[in-house]
């Protein structure tokens, strides 16, 4: 899903600065998001938004690198699942 991101991105003519304002994300996590390396909830359902048959939400929460925050810490979606939080 990166590579789709970062193509999508490319395709529009945006740096990641000005997809991160589109996005309401800082151009930090859309540099993470291009690397792979995980995809916040928000994230996902504000790219969903943006474009909705090119970044389907479920396919976005599958992610295997989501991130989401439980407690007030930051977890993978993995370590939610085990401490019984829903998404």
């Amino acid at each position: 899903m990166n590579e789709e991101i970062r193509s999508f991105r490319k395709e529009q003519g945006w740096t990641q600065a000005e997809f991160g304002l589109r996005l309401r994300l800082k151009q930090a996590s859309i540099s993470k998001m291009e690397r792979g390396e995980g995809i916040s909830k928000a994230a996902a359902l504000r790219l969903h938004g943006l474009a909705p048959d090119r970044f389907p939400l479920a396919q976005l929460l599958a992610e295997e690198g989501y991130v989401g925050k439980c407690n007030g810490q930051q977890t993978t979606r993995q370590e939610s699942g085990a401490r019984g939080v829903t998404q």
